[in-house]
């Protein structure tokens, strides 16, 4: 029997991912399952809230079954998501409708430049350190307040999905400090706690408590345990966003450590040594302990991209792809394409713009398109790693973790654009691996985040080739040019098309 195992569960986009370790980091087993993303207009972007708990069951119960591992021998759960979201929940603690997502989900458009005129750019640079955007909460709240009324009059919580997952296991409604700061403009940082002084009919009170992701919030209830198949009272910790989490699961815990997540989105967490001035192109934020902070910045779509294309090839795979790719000449033959398929996050900030694709002829195949989507991912990468070295944090060490790392095609492109090395983790399981190190850090197996580097090995390293990146230059000001020269009409197309 192993004892002072920890277990640690992940709600993605598109899956989610379980594992249990070891107080020493063995992974003892681990798991996987996929649930629907819903787009029920363009634009949207929704969860099932039961998908969320549902995959948690299964996960839970599959890794006890590989495992072999009586329950008794979890000591603590840690849980992680994608954030922010916005889901409302009934005074029975039932979601009233689908969960509005993350930057993905550029609904709240108007409601963003609402609240912006209304606030004023100045207050929310006091208050949050950055503007609102797709990414912000607050003005899916106001969203969901104007359009769905009597939905939010039976509304008795507001949450998140690591919220939604905590309260089923211990009936208790908590957020962490990382993930509420994603809830401007209802989130003041400078004094860590919730706020309706920019606006004054926020919501509030229907808003969970805040605390640290470690901290230990409830212990498992007995409804929770028949359902999940772990032991009534084991430990469970606040836990946090999947970004986050994937970021202490590959060592970025050190000041100027760069996370370049590759998922279905890419996102961006560098640490710093203290809250870094306010900035429109990059998002200021406390992480996940007293007095540690980060930038975190986000491209709303990447790897969506590319299994959008997939999927328009009936399923061809993305090795056969990387392969095709792989043998275009570098620029895509005269291709360049911008990646913003559902608006785009940081540095562009624009729930408008759209994905452009330029450069066409006859000659073009396969191959060249999905070279030139590759490309586009480099290139919103060295926008948003520009932004933040302007910014006066340089980048020490980059750490490519998520799917997109099983592409050395997409590595080595990343790499020779940005013109930096990338250091990927031999352990690749992500923001669960980092749950599960978190919910040990609760609970006292380790005594800070910097103890996850004795659990990191590096698989490789991918480096810059130098002629490549000088040519890359020039493609990177085309593609700055490109937004430039075509948001308008993208922006017209998109009012066209909401009439």
């Amino acid at each position: 029997m192993y004892e002072s195992c920890t277990l640690g569960i992940d709600i993605g986009t598109y899956g989610s991912k379980g594992v249990i370790v070891t107080k020493d980091g063995v992974v003892l087993g681990d798991s996987c399952c996929t649930h629907n993303l819903i787009i029920p207009k363009p634009g949207y972007a929704e969860h099932n809230a039961f998908s969320w708990w549902n995959d948690f069951v299964f996960l839970t119960k599959d890794l006890l079954q590989k495992t072999g591992i009586d329950s008794g021998s979890i000591s603590t759960v840690g849980c992680s998501a994608i954030a922010p979201t916005m889901l409302p929940l009934n005074s029975k603690g039932e979601p009233l409708r689908n969960a509005i997502l993350y930057g993905i989900d550029n609904r709240a458009e108007k409601e963003i430049s609402e609240m912006t005129e209304r606030i004023g750019e100045d207050k929310l640079l006091e208050y949050n350190g950055i503007f609102l955007s797709s990414q912000a909460v607050g003005p899916k709240i106001l969203w969901f307040m104007k359009n769905e009324p009597e939905l939010f009059k039976k509304t008795a919580k507001i949450v998140t999905a690591t919220t939604y997952l905590v309260y089923r296991l211990t009936g208790r409604s908590v957020i962490d400090y990382y993930t509420a700061s994603t809830f401007n403009p209802l989130f003041d940082c400078r004094k860590k706690q919730w706020t309706d002084a920019l606006w004054s009919d926020a919501p509030i009170d229907l808003l969970p408590e805040i605390t640290w992701t470690t901290d230990i919030v409830g212990e498992i209830t007995g409804e929770a345990a028949k359902e999940t198949g772990l032991k009534e009272g084991t430990k469970i910790i606040a836990g946090t966003s999947d970004a986050a989490s994937e970021a202490v699961s590959s060592g970025v815990v050190e000041s100027g450590d760069l996370m370049i997540m590759y998922g279905t989105s890419s996102f961006f967490i560098e640490i710093t040594d203290k809250f870094a001035k306010a900035d429109r192109n990059i998002w200021p934020t406390i992480f996940l302990q007293p007095e540690q902070y980060a930038i975190a910045a986000g491209m709303s779509t990447s790897g969506a991209i590319m299994s959008w294309f997939s999927d328009l090839l009936d399923g061809c795979s993305y090795r056969l792809l990387d392969k095709l790719a792989e043998e275009i000449p570098l620029g895509s033959e005269g291709l360049l394409l911008l990646p913003y398929f559902s608006g785009e996050r940081t540095p562009v900030n624009d729930p408008n713009a759209r994905g452009v694709l330029v450069g066409l002829s006859l000659f073009h195949k396969k191959g060249h398109i999905f070279r030139a989507i590759l490309e586009a991912i480099a290139y919103g990468i060295r926008d948003n790693i520009d932004n933040i070295e302007k910014a006066g944090l340089p980048v020490r060490r980059a750490v490519a973790i998520g799917g997109g790392t099983n592409s050395e095609v997409l590595l080595q492109i990343v790499s020779d654009v940005t013109k930096l090395d990338q250091l990927v983790p031999k352990i690749t399981l992500g923001a669960c691996y980092g749950d599960a190190f978190l919910a040990g850090l609760g609970i006292g197996y380790n005594k800070s985040l910097k103890d996850i580097l004795s659990w990191v090995e590096w698989d490789k390293k991918i480096t810059p080739i130098e002629k490549n990146s000088s040519l890359y230059d020039e493609y990177f000001k085309l593609y700055k040019e490109l937004y430039r020269a075509t948001s308008k009409v993208s922006h017209n197309l998109v009012a066209i098309s909401k009439r």
